[in-house]
């Protein structure tokens, strides 16, 4: 990708976050938890990866898939999504297993979804081993399909280092779809 337009990109990612954190900052009303009752959602879905070559040891490359489980803990304006998601083979090696534990602080207002995470990816081949800690930042939106029930789509801009956000094209835009149910 261009730096110009990476560039861009993130200069549109921090406008966004900032407006929406000041904005459901201003609001006292949640989307769909105005009561105390619904502030927990468990999600089921698919992420679909791009390649982040910044990450080592991580066999997953375009275009390979994990199934992903996902608990929710929301307040007003945020929630803390936990997150795990397991890739049976990807493309690059066949014999790998991939967990991915993630923990995402995420921002929202109606249904606009904003936030930053961390994440790393347990390989299971010949040996096992970790991958170094990476970060992602996230958009997304919510559609509901009932009182408890939504559609959930992500997009996800994963980078290795906080100083190398906006630069290299070592890092991947990952997408994902959930649908979460609230208790």
């Amino acid at each position: 990708m261009p730096s110009t337009l990476r560039h861009a990109l993130m200069a549109i990612f921090f406008t966004l976050f900032m407006i929406c954190t000041a904005h459901a900052a201003e609001t006292s009303t949640g989307f769909y938890f105005d009561s105390p009752d619904g502030a927990h959602k468990l999600a089921l879905g698919a992420r679909y990866h791009g390649e982040a070559t910044s990450v080592t040891q991580r066999p997953l490359q375009q275009g390979d898939l994990s199934w992903m489980l996902a608990y929710e803990y929301h307040e007003e304006i945020a929630f803390w999504q936990i997150a795990l998601g397991y890739a049976p083979k990807s493309q690059t090696d066949k014999e790998a297993r991939v967990l991915t534990p993630e923990i995402n602080l995420i921002f929202k207002d109606g249904i606009y979804r904003l936030g930053v995470g961390g994440l790393m990816s347990h390989v299971s081949a010949e040996k096992s081993e970790w991958t170094d800690l990476h970060w992602q930042a996230i958009m997304g939106i919510s559609i509901p399909l009932g009182p408890r029930i939504s559609v959930d789509l992500y997009g996800y801009y994963l980078f290795h280092k906080w100083d190398e956000i906006a630069k290299g094209s070592d890092n991947a835009l990952e997408a994902s779809l959930f649908l979460a149910l609230q208790f």
